[in-house]
Order: structure tokens, then sequence, then C-alpha cells
């Protein structure tokens, strides 16, 4: 059963008992159908650490860690960059052997003309560009499918990266960092509460009044 089904029985329930008012319930369903609705769109997750890559680089993780990336410096020959090895199911996005590169705007997905593939950490694959701003693809296999990324380098420096939590869906470069929004079941449980709370203040109030006039 799903959280939105287990939602609309709680709120039956309440209605039921005069818990809820059937005003209230149906409201309830315009917001979680509103939020429903936005949460498939808002499918893309962007992070930016900002990070150096010195030392032993910095690594992300992916998929619930099923897929990493460890990002370390190395020389371009245009000046110093970044490498990327993979571990896990992570992929990064090859064209001619070698680690391919996009520009900002650019789509990330499986219908290009690069290909995808694993860098071990014995042989990461250098970012050819990485010296100024550059991207490369990412992408790992779950359950649902294959989920596409990105990550952005500028010479020994992560700047972001971001992935599709919808699988099989195409993703951009260089989109701007979006911050966590609570699940809708989360959304719905905070909005029963609350409704609870008023209802449980509305009969103290009438409680009060009731004994004062007595």
């Amino acid at each position: 059963m799903t959280v939105l089904k287990k939602i609309e029985l709680l709120a039956a329930t309440r209605v039921s008992r005069g818990l809820l008012s059937v005003k209230a319930a149906g409201a309830l369903a315009l917001v979680l159908g509103t939020m429903a609705a936005g949460s498939a769109s808002a499918a893309v997750i962007v992070v930016a650490p900002n990070a150096p890559l010195t030392g032993s680089g910095y690594t992300i993780t992916l998929g619930n860690g099923i897929a990493g990336f460890t990002f370390t410096m190395a020389d371009t020959g245009y000046g110093p960059g970044a490498a990327v090895s993979t571990s896990g199911n992570g992929e990064v996005s090859t064209f001619l052997g070698g680690v391919a590169d996009f520009e900002a705007g650019s789509s990330i997905d499986q219908n290009g003309l690069y290909s995808f593939a694993a860098y071990p950490v014995t042989m990461p694959g250098v970012i050819p560009y990485s010296a100024a701003d550059d991207f490369i693809g990412l992408a790992y296999s779950q359950a649902d499918g294959v989920h596409y990324g990105y990550a952005e380098v500028n010479g020994s420096q992560l700047i972001s990266y971001g992935y599709q939590t919808l699988a099989n869906t195409s993703i951009r470069t260089g989109m701007a960092p979006v911050a966590a929004v609570p699940e809708v079941g989360t959304w719905a449980m905070m909005i029963l509460g609350m409704g609870a709370i008023g209802f449980a203040m509305r009969r103290q109030r009438v409680a009060m009044r009731v004994t004062y006039a007595a």
C-alpha cells in the first residue's frame, strides 16, 4: 500500500470519527495531489561542494551507495585538471576511448554519440579540458533502470554534480543547486497532525465555555 493510500484511509477514518471535517479532508486531498504532481517533475538533485581535489581527491556516492565516483588531480596536457575513477556500478561518459566531456546545458542520456564505461582506480580517466570549466556524464543502474547524472570540474576542484532520481530520464549539465524537499508522506502527516491539534484545541475551548456557563 502506497503512502498516499494509507493517508487517504487515515483521513477517511478521522472523518468517520468526527476528528476531521469533510471540508478539511477535501483540502488535504487537493494539497496532496498538487504535491504529488510537483514531486514527479522535481526529480533532479544538484549539489555544489566546491571541493578541492588535493590529496586522495573527492568521492561522491549515488544510488544509496551502489555507485562511486572519485575525482583526483591530473595533468590534462592543457594545465592542472582532474581525472575520474569509478566503483560499484558507476560509469562515466566515454568517446573514442577517453572520457567524453560536455559544455553547460548539454543533455546526458542514452541517446548521444558517446557511451558509458567504468574507470578503475588503478586507471582513472583524465577529463580532457578540465583545466577550465568542464562537465562529464555519469550513469549508474538500479532495479528501475539507468540513472543519469553529471559532474562539473574546474582545474583541481569539483564544482558541482547532479543526478536524476527518475530512471531512464535525461539530465542537463549545469543546473542550479536544488534544496532537498520533504516527501509527500512527510508533508501529509504534518498536515494531519496540525489538523488534529487544531481540533483538540477547539474542543478544549468549547469545554471551557460550557464550564464557564455552568
